[in-house]
């Protein structure tokens, strides 16, 4: 039997971050999906009849739903979770949306979560999950995708709101003065919503992480912001505790005339106590119609932003952060702007670090390209690559090289299927060895086994590392292999769209383990390892440095193993009770950014079973 884990104990001193682990055998197809162990399958109670009371029943049960991707989920009404300690999770593919002439109330939502302790939204893949509601929007009222109000310890991960009627989120209240607690919204795009991408009343604890809220408008009386911070009840609603980072906030407004801001903080006589305070960092405000951020009453005086990337918004006409409120000096720090009339005006001004007059070059700033907002990591000053509060990028999205026309088309078993899934997922697989290294982050592994076409992929397990718990096991909701994070193995920020990753230190006993797992052998098959890796520090010049790797721990027949050696890719594989083929590899080494690798294994391709691709080119 073996042992599949992430060999790190030999990598002394290495970084490694994985990012979403996926497994595909390409001689057979799925079926039906399986719901996690503890989670009830919604189809199963009347899906075929009405979708909307399927769903309802379901999460009446109390129990954690499973939503399969069984065809459209069209809903009549708005859903509401009425118990705590409940998770939603959505197979990857699903949509959720209203149905035409439905939602007739200018408060309806898709989903209420008002009053509750607990409760998690969560799409199984990131990004492949959508809720639509493009119904006739209201003049008045507020529509929405997500509400939730008086509510603690919320999650909403993962999810595409589409066309909301209204707000695309709404973070308060059930009642005047009251607000939410501990609310986070990862992972999430919020796509042409009506009136604002996310509303916030009133809360105390609030994490905006990795998201993307784009193409707000529609309303004629406003506002069309991206993110709206407004209470209802100044004296008793706070807006406090509050981080929004790793974020893209862009071209937002067009119908009214005074909104369309990236971020607006409309805070009037916070007094008596109650708090406003917050971080936004590493956001990307853009090509708003009005001011990238600002302050239209009241002052921030507990609030910090720094390291972003502020410009075009409003053309040349507007601002990018303003106040004009008469309060204390508020200080910008490691802050680029351009593409506006002026960078700061009134009570905000230029602090460290800020740079003016240097437009950054994105790969792209076309919404839905993979590389959007990505900083060209070769054509960009320093200033903006390196000019973070941490000697880091500034922005949401890291710096990366635009990858060049491939040489030559990758071979089955990967094909097509490699490339479209590699922006998904990474595996983990890893053996306890001793390693000794430097320093590299790796995500978004593929393993893909058989001879046929990709089309007939079996998704053998999935690990996507998204968990918030930094230590927290790392579930595979597909196979239930779930990971266990041992010694310093924690989780960091992956890369560019790809969520959180896990981070390995390289120290003895630092790992994720996934026990014995026969099936994950790949024993005698051809197959396809896909991952994006980047090194954090230099690698050393002896000794192999593995980043997966699986054996018995007795002899290497039947085991495989991927990783550098004197900062070339060293491809360790043994099938068959083969004797161990470490093949080295020159020109696939690593460069300072994010590099995506295709190794791929066919039997049948004799002399050349073992192949890697850097970038999508053979080398």
């Amino acid at each position: 039997m073996r042992s599949i884990y992430t060999d790190v104990n030999r990598l002394k001193g290495l970084s490694v971050a994985f990012t979403a682990l996926v497994l595909l055998s390409l001689t057979t197809t799925r079926a039906n999906a399986v719901p996690p162990p503890g989670f009830v399958d919604a189809s199963t109670f009347g899906f075929a009849t009405d979708p909307y009371i399927a769903l309802q029943a379901a999460i009446n049960t109390g129990r954690d739903v499973y939503v399969p991707n069984v065809g459209t989920w069209s809903l009549r009404r708005p859903v509401f979770m009425l118990n705590d300690n409940q998770e939603v999770l959505f197979e990857t593919g699903v949509t959720v949306e209203a149905m035409t002439g439905t939602f007739t109330d200018n408060f309806d939502s898709l989903f209420e979560i008002n009053d509750r302790n607990n409760v998690t939204l969560r799409a199984e893949t990131a990004g492949t999950v959508t809720f639509s509601m493009a119904l006739t929007a209201v003049t008045t009222g507020q529509k929405a995708g997500i509400r939730l109000g008086n509510s603690q310890n919320v999650k909403i991960q993962g999810l595409t709101i589409e066309n909301p009627a209204g707000d695309g989120i709404v973070v308060g209240d059930t009642t005047l003065g009251a607000f939410s607690r501990d609310v986070t919204i990862q992972d999430v795009t919020i796509d042409g919503a009506y009136r604002n991408g996310i509303t916030v009343t009133g809360v105390d604890g609030l994490l905006i992480d990795n998201t993307v809220i784009v193409n707000t408008t529609g309303a004629p009386a406003g506002p069309e912001v991206g993110i709206d911070f407004e209470p209802n009840n100044t004296a008793t609603q706070p807006i406090a505790n509050v981080i929004i980072r790793d974020t893209i906030i862009a071209d937002n407004g067009g119908v009214f005339a005074l909104g369309g801001a990236g971020i607006i903080w409309s805070v009037p006589n916070i007094s008596g106590g109650v708090q406003t305070t917050g971080l936004v960092e590493n956001v990307t405000a853009f090509s708003n119609v009005s001011h990238g951020l600002t302050f239209n009453a009241g002052t921030l005086p507990g609030w910090e932003v720094r390291d972003s990337l502020i410009g075009e918004n409003g053309g040349a006409t507007t601002t990018g952060f303003s106040s004009f409120n008469g309060g204390p000096d508020f200080f910008v720090t490691n802050t680029a702007f351009w593409g506006q009339t002026n960078p700061v005006s009134g009570d905000v001004l230029l602090g460290a670090g800020t740079v003016t007059g240097v437009t950054p070059n994105f790969l792209s700033t076309t919404f839905g390209d993979p590389n959007y907002m990505v900083l060209d990591l070769n054509n960009n000053p320093a200033s903006i690559l390196t000019g973070a509060s941490d000697g880091g990028y500034l922005g949401a999205r890291a710096p990366a090289a635009a990858l060049g026309a491939a040489t030559g088309a990758i071979p089955e078993p990967t094909s097509a299927a490699l490339l479209g899934m590699a922006a998904m997922s990474l595996l983990v697989v890893a053996r306890k060895r001793r390693l000794t290294g430097g320093m590299i982050a790796l995500a978004i592994l593929f393993v893909f086994v058989g001879s046929s076409t990709p089309a007939h992929a079996q998704l053998l397990a999935y690990w996507n590392f998204d968990e918030l718990d930094n230590t927290a096991d790392a579930l595979d909701p597909i196979g239930e292999r779930n990971a266990v994070l041992m010694g310093n193995a924690t989780r960091t920020t992956g890369p560019t769209g790809f969520g959180r990753a896990l981070d390995l230190d390289g120290t003895v006993g630092t790992y994720a383990d996934v026990g014995i797992q026969p099936a994950l052998s790949l024993l005698g098959l051809e197959y396809t390892v896909a991952f994006w890796a980047k090194p954090t520090g230099a690698l050393p010049t002896a000794g192999p440095q593995r980043m997966i790797n699986m054996d018995d721990g007795t002899d290497f027949s039947g085991g495989y193993s991927f990783g550098f050696l004197s900062g070339n890719f060293r491809l360790g594989v043994s099938h068959n009770n083969e004797s161990n083929n470490n093949v080295t590899i020159t020109g696939a080494t690593l460069s300072s950014a994010w590099e995506h690798f295709a190794v791929t294994y066919d039997f049948a391709d004799t002399g050349s079973e073992r192949k890697i691709y850097k970038n999508g080119n053979l080398v």
